[in-house]
């Protein structure tokens, strides 16, 4: 939502670009769109819960995996090169053939422990990399599934949508006033019903409504000669996203 209510930058604006509109942002409070209900915010929580845990759980065992049966091979070459290397002694009768064979597998044996190792860190940069991948889509899932439900919200039911307009028209309730409303085609009725009850209840109000087959469904642009509101849907919706991704982000940081 945007504000402007300075009539000189208004009249400002007016005088340089004709019919164009200057919108300023103000320290009039912004009106929030509608919120999902507890039942949909908690069912969005529990998905996202769920589907994480799975994945943590599935990369986990495969980590664990992964190091257990790295151990058990390393640990079994180097028992038999140990035994073949006692043997081999054994059956030259040296003593030094037995350090050698022993010496030998111990190498081999550290070597595969490193490689072990090696693959071991691997496996950890893959396991967090995924985390963090999966965590991107559960946020980019959880946003969509908002977005679907506040547009779902004003599409099937007029009144959320007239609730909403009503908010941002108690900036404008004041007596002797004169408003522009500018809106979609999809609620051009509705919303001049409202405007002709603020009529009734406030002296000298007065309004013109025009509706704009080039705006959005929900869309619409509140003026007088001192503020201008604009709420556009799609814009509105994008500025969530990007707040809830930059939140996300500053999480995981």
């Amino acid at each position: 939502m945007q504000w402007s209510n300075s009539p000189l930058l208004k009249q400002q604006s007016v005088k340089e670009a004709g019919s164009a509109r200057s919108i300023m942002t103000d320290t009039t409070p912004a009106v929030k769109y509608p919120d999902m209900t507890d039942h949909q915010s908690e069912v969005l929580r529990r998905t996202r819960e769920l589907e994480q845990m799975r994945h943590l759980e599935q990369m986990e065992a495969l980590k664990e995996q992964l190091i257990n049966d790295a151990k058990a091979q390393a640990t079994q070459i180097r028992e038999e090169a140990q035994q073949a290397g006692y043997s081999a002694g054994q059956e030259a009768g040296y003593q030094q053939g037995y350090q050698e064979g022993l010496a030998a597998a111990q190498a081999d044996a550290a070597a595969l422990l490193s490689q072990a190792e090696v693959a071991v860190k691997a496996a950890t940069a893959e396991v967090n990399l995924f985390r963090q991948d999966k965590q991107q889509d559960m946020v980019q899932y959880g946003v969509s599934i908002a977005e679907a439900l506040i547009e779902q919200r004003f599409t099937e039911n007029q009144e959320a949508y007239l609730g909403f307009a009503e908010s941002v028209l108690r900036q404008f309730e004041q007596p002797d006033i004169f408003i522009t409303v500018r809106c979609g085609t999809t609620h051009v009725e509705a919303l001049r019903e409202l405007l002709d009850n603020k009529k009734e209840t406030i002296a000298h109000f007065r309004y013109v409504l025009l509706p704009d087959a080039q705006m959005a469904p929900f869309d619409f642009h509140i003026e007088s000669d001192h503020a201008l509101a604009v709420f556009e849907l799609d814009k509105e919706i994008s500025r969530f996203r990007q707040k809830v991704m930059e939140r996300e982000g500053t999480y995981n940081d």
